[in-house]
């Protein structure tokens, strides 16, 4: 069968696949700041529904608000390779859902992802291999199950 026209058109369309890819590829390498831009933009919308919560008090409004940004963090932060974002912000989202402890008990705690999320943004941690991302999944984790 080596070398007949059906096996020539699919290692064609093989050969053809494997450079879309590589274009792919390179168009969101190329893409790579923009992520960072969306990243940061994501958590200052994030920081901005906590200030509301805590100048406007917890409502369903506001509660809501910060889910949102907590979940729209959740899904960017793989979509840009930051791993460590979408945990966090997947824990946050966890957090605000939990019936058993409820969020007027862990405001401090939701106030502590929000800064462990805006840290490790700033300085470019995407993974909890990392040192600093290590460290404060640890100690959001030692929270967690403290109180």
């Amino acid at each position: 069968m080596t070398g007949s026209p059906i096996s020539k058109g699919l290692a064609a369309r093989l050969a053809a696949g494997g450079a879309a890819v590589r274009t792919a590829e390179a168009a969101v390498k190329d893409m790579a700041g923009e992520f960072a831009k969306w990243l940061a933009q994501d958590v200052a919308k994030l920081d901005a529904a906590y200030e509301r919560l805590k100048a406007d008090g917890l409502n369903a409004e506001t509660i809501g608000q910060l889910y949102m940004r907590a979940h729209d963090l959740k899904s960017l932060g793989g979509t840009c390779d930051y791993p460590v974002v979408t945990r966090l912000a997947g824990s946050l989202c966890e957090l605000i859902d939990d019936e058993e402890r409820p969020v007027e008990a862990q405001i401090g705690l939701v106030g502590d992802h929000i800064d462990a999320i805006r840290v490790l943004v700033a300085n470019g941690v995407r993974t909890e291999a990392e040192p600093l991302g290590r460290q404060l999944i640890e100690e959001l984790e030692r929270d967690i199950h403290y109180r």
